[in-house]
């Protein structure tokens, strides 16, 4: 049986289904019943007003059962509380990804001031902090002895990115480059 949405409560008839419980005003967390909508295979829908103001249709079971709590507010709100250093997995916020590099979850926490993108390597964020600015895209961190997990600043060297192609013009124009980003001071003629 399925009954019209939108049936006023003078109207409201309950369903032929057993053990139907009438959950009109009664809360369930942060919802609040409006009203009940229909029965679909023994399932009887309602429609709820969450304290957020959103509206959320649910059926009886998970509403009793303590299965719908909110609109989806309370569980977005939980886990925004559960994040970086309050999540109970938060580990130091590092961790070795497959290649054996360490990642910071969130260098922020980790007091970073340069390198803040989330999920950013270790060594990269050294390196930046050290220089006192981001790194550039042509630059890489290179572990000196080999081992990735090693982030040491003594351990650590910046590499550059060697563009694509080897003229004799194309390196010219590329060692200028190279002056110009990292010793201005000898394009000028000064030492």
């Amino acid at each position: 049986m399925t009954l019209v949405v939108g049936q006023s409560n003078s109207e409201f008839k309950p369903p032929k289904v057993p053990n139907f419980v009438d959950l009109t005003n009664k809360r369930f967390g942060r919802l609040v019943v409006i009203k009940f909508l229909y029965c679909k295979e023994r399932k009887c829908f309602w429609l709820c007003k969450c304290d957020c103001g959103n509206d959320k249709i649910t059926y009886t079971w998970l509403l009793t059962g303590g299965h719908t709590k909110s609109c989806g507010c309370l569980s977005q709100e939980l886990c925004k509380k559960r994040c970086g250093v309050n999540h109970p997995s938060w580990k130091t916020g590092r961790c070795k990804n497959n290649k054996g590099y360490i990642r910071l979850i969130n260098p922020k926490a980790l007091g970073y001031t340069i390198a803040t993108k989330p999920r950013t390597m270790e060594h990269t964020a050294v390196m930046a902090e050290h220089l006192g600015r981001p790194l550039y895209e042509d630059e890489s961190v290179h572990h000196k002895n080999g081992i990735r997990d090693d982030n040491r600043l003594e351990n650590l060297e910046l590499m550059i990115c060697h563009p694509a192609g080897h003229r004799v013009s194309d390196e010219i124009k590329y060692a200028e480059e190279i002056l110009k980003k990292y010793k201005p001071s000898v394009l000028n003629g000064d030492t």
